[in-house]
């Protein structure tokens, strides 16, 4: 939170525990453990014993909007050579081998806002990716804007390709990872 800033507390309602502080999340500065919540005596979220994250945060899943979670999820599934999961609640995940889902859900009611996922894969990944895309008729381009149509990049000394799943989401392949400043 911002110095000055707090945030109006609202007192829970009968049978719910008080919503914890980001602050008693926090290690206290002379300790070098994670404290207790103040308010409950739990134990917080994360603390310094506890074996995750191992080396700072790493994401776990994240959910994926499509109009049809099944056409969705077994379109990127078949693409990418993975599998899709069994239904989790509302969500159809697909793994993706590296502790990482992403959770297909349905969202019919309003149009998918489309959004950008990058997959960094193996070179010989990248041919089949590239052959698959091509036998279901589906274009590929050098470039995320769409405009170079049935060609792949060489950014940073690997290959990459940008696609359109069924909802529009940019989806794209590399087999380098970009070089951050």
């Amino acid at each position: 939170m911002h110095e000055g800033y707090s945030r109006p507390r609202r007192e829970p309602e009968a049978g719910q525990r008080p919503a914890p502080s980001s602050a008693s999340l926090l290690p206290a500065p002379t300790q070098g453990a994670f404290r207790t919540e103040p308010e409950t005596g739990d134990p917080p979220l994360m603390s310094s014993h506890q074996p995750y994250p191992h080396a700072g945060v790493q994401l776990n899943h994240t959910a994926v909007y499509a109009s049809d979670r099944h056409l969705s999820a077994e379109f990127l599934a078949a693409i990418l050579g993975l599998r899709v999961g069994a239904p989790f609640g509302p969500f159809l995940p697909v793994d993706l081998g590296n502790g990482v889902t992403l959770d297909y859900c349905e969202k019919r009611d309003e149009p998918i806002q489309p959004q950008h996922y990058a997959f960094l894969v193996a070179d010989g990944q990248f041919d089949a990716v590239i052959a698959r895309l091509e036998a279901v008729g589906v274009t590929y381009y050098a470039d995320p804007g769409h405009t170079d149509p049935g060609r792949v990049n060489d950014l940073f000394g690997g290959r990459g390709a940008y696609f359109a799943d069924p909802d529009g989401h940019n989806m794209e392949v590399m087999t380098r990872p970009y070089a951050r400043p």
